[in-house]
């Protein structure tokens, strides 16, 4: 395999970690739809880099692309989103309560340790 295809591959192992980073930025819209976000994260990364678009030089690079089209699909597909059920718990309502771009700031902060560099 090429240097893509083995970057390509190596995301496969990001999928954990972008599904928690995901339902946390959906704020109660359930996995499903999270689950669906990183699908088509991944996807859109992966065709991107087979289409020579996108050039990653290593994996992190590639994690940091899937990471950031995460959040571009999730801001799209939340623009109009219901506020989370009362029967979720409150720090889920707080997430909801800030604007998306904190809430993606803060995740990547807080949750999956990037700095402010990535």
């Amino acid at each position: 395999m090429g240097r893509s295809a083995d970057i390509i591959a190596g995301l496969g192992g990001a999928t954990p970690a972008l599904r928690r980073y995901a339902r946390a930025l959906c704020a109660g819209a359930g996995p499903a739809v999270a689950d669906d976000l990183v699908q088509s994260a991944l996807q859109s990364v992966g065709a991107r880099m087979r289409a020579k678009e996108l050039r990653p030089a290593d994996l992190a690079e590639a994690r940091i692309e899937a990471y950031a089209t995460l959040v571009a699909l999730a801001q799209r597909k939340l623009a109009n989103a219901p506020r989370p059920a009362p029967r979720h718990p409150p720090i889920v309502h707080g997430l909801a309560d800030l604007s998306f771009d904190d809430r993606a700031v803060l995740l990547l902060v807080s949750l999956e340790g990037y700095g402010y560099d990535a």
